[in-house]
C-alpha cells in the first residue's frame, strides 16, 4: 500500500506541475497560452525507468508516459527530444528549451530554474566486490 500512495502522491505532484506550467489563466481553454507553439521538452536519453530511448531510437519512460498524458489532456503540442546530458542542460540555461524532464534540484539550479516538488525518490548506493580487501561490512548488508 505504501508504494501505491508513493505512485499517487508523484502523479498528483507531476500533474500540479504541468498544470501549474501549462496554464497561466482559470479560463486555459478560452486562452491558451501555447496556441499555435510548440512547447520544447528535453530529457535525458539513458535513464531508465525513467526516459530512455528504445531499440526503435523512440523515447519511452515513466516520465515520457506522464508527459503524453498530461499534453494530450492538455491539449499543447510539443516536441519531445532526448539527447545528451550536458547538452540539455546547456539548452536550459540558454533558454532554447521550456522544460526538463527528470533534473535533480541543487542549490546552483535553484538559483537559475524554477522546480516542482520531487516526484520520484531515487536511493542511490555503492555496491562493493566482497572479496575487496579493506572493505569494512556493514552490519546491515
Amino acid at each position: 500500500m505504501k508504494i501505491v500512495n508513493t505512485i499517487f502522491k508523484s502523479i498528483v505532484t507531476v500533474a500540479v506541475v504541468f498544470a501549474a506550467y501549462f496554464t497561466s489563466t482559470s479560463s486555459y481553454a478560452a486562452e491558451n497560452p501555447y496556441a499555435g507553439r510548440t512547447v520544447v521538452i528535453k530529457s535525458d536519453w539513458d535513464y531508465p525507468p525513467f526516459e530512455y530511448l528504445n531499440d526503435k531510437g523512440i523515447p519511452e519512460g515513466f516520465d515520457v508516459d506522464l508527459l503524453k498524458a498530461f499534453v494530450k489532456r492538455l491539449d499543447v503540442k510539443y516536441k519531445l527530444e532526448l539527447g545528451y546530458w550536458a547538452d540539455i542542460y546547456r539548452d536550459a540555461e540558454s533558454g532554447k528549451l521550456d522544460l526538463i524532464m527528470g533534473i535533480v534540484k541543487t542549490p546552483q539550479r535553484a538559483g537559475r530554474f524554477i522546480f516542482s516538488d520531487a516526484y520520484a525518490k531515487v536511493p542511490f548506493g555503492i555496491v562493493v566486490n566482497t572479496d575487496l580487501e579493506g572493505v569494512v561490512k556493514s552490519k546491515k548488508c
